[in-house]
């Protein structure tokens, strides 16, 4: 509840960073009732591909077991993926849920930023018709996000943003980004405020990239070439978790974007996606495409 959150120095909906000493108490103290693969780029690649998408995901995960799982469960579902690797450690996040819904994250030891793109694998932005970077590996990787980018000049491009700490935290890395590349921006009202809150410029490069803000409990829009289009979900009374939800938002929103061009169509899509997230435990829907073939509300 609020007040485990509170006394763990937790802020709530956003991502903490913890010593180590703090997340192994913080482990210790709550149960854990799934263990999941996740990250807001994975979430979507996986919905993505579920949904009969070629996908390719890009990102490195170390050999133990959580980088196995990992591993495992993407290219279970078609996604292409570099295998596991010695040489690097697999990130892992505890995610609280409140009663409320709402996912509180917490971690130990992000990674450092590094400047290696060698990694990148040009076999996988091959034909690519959209390049979609992570806000985390932009700023973790800003060389290796700038070469996928630099790569791929006929495809579309996508940033998604972090959450809020981390907008915060690396706000002119990504502002550089998205000056230089003006790619589609997705995000959440939070997300947004952290970013234009430590850098106000980037409210020029918005106003000349088409950007979505998402919302799965809320209105959400689709701002681009000086229109709004807005679209409100169905209303969740209480939802059972939130993790994940506006990762399914965003597949929703590209693939019917990518597809019909659309965006009043494509925001309902997002929300049709997260409203299904909302309503079970764990960041993934296992069954997209039946949601997908449900009449839009």
């Amino acid at each position: 509840d609020d007040d485990f959150l509170a006394f763990h120095g937790l802020t709530k909906g956003d991502s903490n960073i913890l010593s180590v000493g703090d997340f192994m108490t913080l482990s210790a103290a709550v149960p854990v009732e799934a263990f999941n693969s996740g990250g807001a780029g994975a979430n979507m690649a996986y919905t993505l591909a579920k949904l009969g998408q070629s996908v390719r995901f890009l990102a490195r995960v170390g050999s133990e077991p959580a980088g196995e799982h990992f591993f495992t469960d993407m290219i279970g579902v078609g996604v292409m993926m570099v295998p596991p690797s010695r040489e690097v450690r697999t990130l892992e996040i505890l995610v609280l849920v409140t009663p409320d819904g709402e996912r509180t994250m917490a971690q130990a030891q992000p990674p450092q930023e590094s400047a290696d793109d060698t990694w990148v694998e040009d076999r996988f932005l091959e034909d690519s018709r959209w390049v979609i970077v992570e806000g985390y590996a932009a700023a973790a990787h800003p060389a290796a996000a700038t070469y996928a980018w630099q790569q791929t000049p006929e495809a579309r491009r996508a940033l998604l943003l972090p959450a809020p700490h981390a907008c915060q935290d690396h706000a002119a890395r990504l502002a550089e980004l998205m000056d230089r590349f003006e790619p589609m921006v997705i995000g959440n009202y939070k997300e947004y405020e952290a970013l234009l809150g430590a850098v106000p410029k980037v409210a020029d490069v918005l106003r000349r990239v088409p950007h979505v803000i998402t919302s799965s409990r809320g209105v959400a829009r689709f701002i681009h070439e000086g229109q709004q289009e807005e679209a409100a979900p169905v209303p969740v009374d209480v939802p059972v978790d939130s993790t994940g939800a506006g990762d399914a938002f965003a597949a929703g929103f590209l693939l019917e974007y990518a597809g019909s061009g659309k965006g009043d169509v494509a925001l309902k899509r997002g929300h049709q996606l997260a409203l299904a997230t909302l309503q079970k435990l764990g960041p993934r829907l296992e069954e997209p495409a039946q949601v997908w073939a449900e009449p839009l509300v």
